[in-house]
């Protein structure tokens, strides 16, 4: 049985190995998350640095999934390339395991990879404020002044061009979720389990 975790900061020898596993690598970043550093700092190359912002309150199975691609996704939508994620990590605490952080932060290192950024820092608390895990992503991302784009540029007659089909990460979400309330709904079992499978 995992060791259920108390109100206040992840203890250090908790977090001090996750961070270590899950954080930055490269050497663009010059000072990488640890336990004492309330800041990253990190070499830039390219002119502009572009920055989303995402919570996400909803997913429980794959919070850690979500809160990066949620994010990524922001930050490609403007041309650039996904680079750096931190993240807060609020745990209700009633029933918080130190499995359940380490999911979390496993989760983030698998997202972090998959979109090409590094996990440089974040905070992580244990606290009433929340009935369920919760997370906040920022996402930074680079590009360059000539790929920037601005969704406020869309204009009437454009064209828009789609690579896949939409609803993807809300249609997983749903299903992985909520099977018992679209079950009820009349949905069948094997489009759940299906809808559920969209996340890969």
């Amino acid at each position: 049985m995992s060791t259920r975790l108390t109100r206040g900061k992840l203890p250090p020898e908790l977090l001090h190995p996750l961070l270590t596993l899950c954080g930055a690598r490269s050497r663009r970043v010059l000072i990488p998350p640890a336990v004492g550093e309330d800041a990253a700092a990190v070499l830039t190359s390219l002119p502009c640095m572009v920055v989303a912002m995402d919570p996400v309150t909803a997913a429980r199975e794959r919070l850690g999934w979500y809160v990066v691609h949620v994010n990524a996704n922001d930050i490609a939508t403007r041309g650039a390339d996904p680079a750096w994620f931190l993240f807060t990590l609020l745990l209700p605490d009633d029933d918080t395991t130190v499995e359940d952080v380490r999911e979390i932060f496993l989760q983030v290192e698998a997202a972090c990879r998959e979109v090409g950024a590094e996990l440089i820092g974040g905070h992580t608390e244990v606290t009433d404020s929340v009935t369920r895990p919760t997370a906040i992503g920022t996402m930074i991302g680079e590009v360059t002044t000539f790929r920037l784009t601005a969704t406020s540029g869309a204009r009437p007659g454009n064209r828009i061009v789609m690579v896949r089909e939409c609803g993807l990460e809300g249609t997983a979400l749903l299903a992985t979720e909520y099977p018992a309330e679209l079950a009820q709904r009349g949905v069948p079992a094997t489009v759940i389990d299906a809808a559920a499978r969209l996340y890969d």
